[in-house]
């Protein structure tokens, strides 16, 4: 285990490094231990770790260092995510046999690199008025047209020399999703767009705003479906088409919306009649109110109704039918009865928060500028990988 896996510069990976990293994406991303498996993740996961020690070898290089309590912090985060206290995370990397320092430098390594594109890219990004009012015109030109919510897992080619290479770890990967391997910890770990740190959500995107070549990847793709590795200047990305709206406004994702609402449950071995005459009951009840202050005392109305929606909710948190009614709603409006499995529900908007339209102005220059930071940030890893000398022995 302490043989070595690779030399960089000046620094050794070990390979109970590589062993101990394999493991921890093998039980995040859902993925059986077997030693095929492994030896296809191997080399990729050797690549990141490698990616990693230039990044700290670079924040050396420019006097930046991570404190204790930014590592504490991103821990913390990290437990909370998975529904555990500090303590039981640990207790857990340890039944899995996977030592906390494993955990502790890959999020050294990204608070590391995150400190890094702050000094040095992000004072070279100036963002123009007209690159702002470009955008906001393409968005309103794209309102009619299909939209699509996807998720990208990005592996970056430097060189000619890399291509094959890259190519089989995107088709390894794809193999391991269609198997049932967890996309977004796939892509957490393993893309090299700034998706990664939210699973690799590209969110809502009509096809004029991708590459040509990932277009016409989307284009043929149904909803679960995902993509073969597509090539484009930079690299391989895998696309995962999540959802698919119509236009715009059936492609809210953002924005937040306050309800009222009931939910009548079917009763016990229901019936076909019992189930018309249930949807009848929420049809009536839906006419009759005006507003949202009409619905608490209509519901009061009904004894069996339920609440089953918070009063405030994050659009992009709904089921994505729910979703798509909700959408369409307008304020103050009953919605007509939604049947579900369980029962039947009636949902009014109240209020409309956050974007749920076309962006403003400061979140079009947000948008722009972290493209570009991401495109800055490939570029300058790209340079520290060719300017290193990278010695692979495993």
């Amino acid at each position: 285990m302490q043989r070595i896996a690779a030399v960089v510069n000046d620094q050794v990976i070990s390979m109970y490094d590589l062993a101990a990293r394999t493991r921890l994406i093998l039980l995040s991303s859902d993925l059986q231990d077997t030693p095929e498996i492994r030896s296809r993740l191997v080399p990729q996961i050797l690549r990141q770790l490698i990616d990693e020690t230039l990044q700290f070898q670079e924040a050396r290089r420019l006097n930046i260092t991570v404190g204790s309590n930014e590592v504490q912090q991103a821990l913390a985060r990290i437990a909370k995510q998975n529904d555990m206290t500090e303590g039981q995370f640990q207790d857990f990397l340890k039944k899995a046999d996977i030592p906390v320092s494993t955990v502790v430098d890959q999020v050294k390594a990204g608070i590391a690199w995150s400190k890094i594109v702050a000094q040095k890219i992000r004072p070279q990004i100036e963002i123009g008025d007209d690159q702002v009012q470009e955008y906001l015109t393409h968005l309103k030109s794209s309102e009619t047209k299909p939209q699509y919510r996807l998720q990208e897992i990005f592996l970056a080619v430097d060189s000619s020399q890399q291509d094959e290479e890259v190519r089989r770890t995107a088709e390894r990967l794809a193999e391991q999703i269609r198997g049932g391997a967890n996309f977004p910890a796939l892509a957490r770990q393993f893309s090299q767009s700034a998706t990664a740190a939210v699973g690799g959500d590209m969110g809502w995107i009509d096809l004029d705003s991708l590459d040509p070549a990932l277009a016409k990847a989307v284009d043929r793709l149904k909803p679960g479906e995902l993509s073969d590795p597509v090539r484009t200047v930079s690299g391989y990305t895998l696309l995962l088409l999540r959802e698919q709206g119509a236009n715009a406004s059936e492609a809210v994702a953002d924005g937040n919306v306050k309800l009222q609402h009931f939910f009548l449950p079917k009763p016990a071995n229901a019936k076909p009649e019992d189930l018309q005459a249930l949807r009848s009951t929420a049809e009536t009840i839906a006419k009759t109110a005006t507003g949202c202050a009409d619905m608490p005392a209509l519901r009061k109305q009904l004894p069996d109704a339920r609440s089953v929606l918070p009063d405030e909710v994050a659009m992009k948190d709904l089921a994505p039918a729910l979703r798509a009614i909700v959408a369409k709603l307008p304020v103050g409006k009953a919605s007509e009865p939604i049947n579900g499995k369980d029962g039947v529900l009636v949902v009014m908007v109240c209020e409309r928060t956050g974007t749920t339209g076309l962006p403003d102005a400061d979140e079009v220059r947000n948008r722009i500028g972290r493209e570009k930071l991401d495109l800055l940030a490939r570029r300058y890893m790209r340079d520290l990988r060719m300017a290193a000398f990278v010695d692979v022995r495993a």
